[in-house]
């Protein structure tokens, strides 16, 4: 599988793109819904609870109708890095039971935070029903879970994929994409992965989502890669970047407070416990 060359600068969704796509998202909920008398917004932190506000209130100037909104708390059900906190909805404008829920994301992509937030909801309640609502969705579902409302369609790449060598220093071991990066390797793969040092034929692969600003994250290792945007395509509530590494156009995902901007120079962590190693030769993952 190789990156596709996305070199068009042209912007997914400005202001006006996503103001148009929330009005008609907003037409749609109500043609399906017939009126907003029993419906409720349930947001996704941290960028769907914007979405959810701003959807309720179009709907309210149509309708004059006041659609209840809430903060959907799914920790407890992620599959990534469960909590044992119990399910909350912040604040508590309204019991579900009973209410068509719309649950408002920015990003569908492979449905496990949906998943969670499915899972969360049912808890605290027996809703009347569940839609779910989406300013964008990228495609490389992993579950069988479908949108009903879209702002966009904007497939990608499902991954991100360089060729690479294995080295070791002082006995750690290293992926090296380039000259000037090398990224560590997971504790728990030394084992798997050291048998492949100094050989040819490989590639590494990582997703968007797991290359972003570089920031706190809990306990997942880290590598860095300093990375001058070639290309910024905002989507509202997160920007899309692109640089290139070793000639292979790569994508990243920032949040707009990030200040991405084509041209300047950013440093983006990666996830390095979410990477794949392929055998070229095979193409199986190590």
């Amino acid at each position: 599988m190789t990156v596709p060359v996305m070199r068009e600068k042209a912007r997914v969704m400005d202001a006006d793109a996503i103001r148009r796509a929330l009005v008609r998202m907003a037409h749609e909920i109500l043609e399906r819904n017939k009126s907003a008398e029993h419906l409720a917004m349930a947001g996704v932190p941290t960028r769907g609870v914007p979405l959810a506000h701003r959807l309720a209130g179009i709907i309210t100037s149509i309708e004059h109708v006041q659609v209840p909104v809430g903060i959907l708390d799914i920790a407890r059900y992620r599959d990534d890095r469960p909590s044992r906190a119990a399910p909350t909805m912040r604040p508590a404008p309204f019991d579900v039971a009973g209410k068509v829920v719309i649950l408002i994301d920015d990003v569908l992509y492979t449905g496990r935070t949906v998943r969670a937030a499915l899972d969360a909801l049912i808890d605290l309640g027996r809703p009347g029903g569940i839609q779910l609502a989406v300013l964008v969705d990228r495609g490389h579902r992993e579950l069988p879970i479908r949108p009903d409302y879209v702002g966009k369609n904007l497939p990608t790449s499902s991954h991100e994929h360089v060729a690479v060598r294995l080295e070791e220093t002082d006995g750690a071991l290293r992926v090296r994409l380039s000259e000037e990066i090398a990224l560590p390797v997971p504790t728990s793969r030394t084992a798997r992965y050291k048998p492949h040092v100094g050989r040819e034929g490989l590639t590494f692969g990582l997703r968007p989502e797991h290359l972003t600003e570089s920031r706190p994250n809990g306990d997942k290792q880290l590598g860095t890669i300093d990375a001058v945007l070639e290309v910024t395509e905002p989507l509202g509530m997160e920007t899309l970047v692109f640089f290139r590494i070793s000639g292979v156009d790569v994508c990243a995902r920032v949040s707009p407070e990030a200040g991405a901007r084509e041209g300047a120079r950013m440093r983006l962590a990666a996830a390095v416990d979410n990477m794949h190693l392929i055998d070229d030769a095979t193409g199986r993952v190590l």
